[in-house]
């Protein structure tokens, strides 16, 4: 599997995701680029990603992390 990659600016907005993380939580990357985060990922994924993004927003420094995410459809 390709790693799911995402660009979010400070205000959580997706402004991009590669296909790979479209897949994740939508059906095409027109379906994710330029929506909120927390609209994207859904509630559970967007808590469970928080103190990443606290890290990344903190720091300025590109953050990589390994979770379980919830796909579109509910699935680990």
């Amino acid at each position: 599997l390709q790693d799911s990659i995402s660009l979010v600016t400070h205000d959580e907005l997706v402004l991009f995701g590669n296909p790979a993380y479209a897949l994740l939580f939508s059906p095409s990357n027109d379906e994710v680029d330029h929506l909120p985060l927390k609209d994207v990922m859904g509630e559970v994924n967007y808590e469970v990603t928080a103190p990443y993004r606290r890290t990344l927003f903190e720091t300025s420094e590109p953050v990589r992390y390994e979770r379980v995410l919830v796909d579109r459809e509910g699935q680990e």
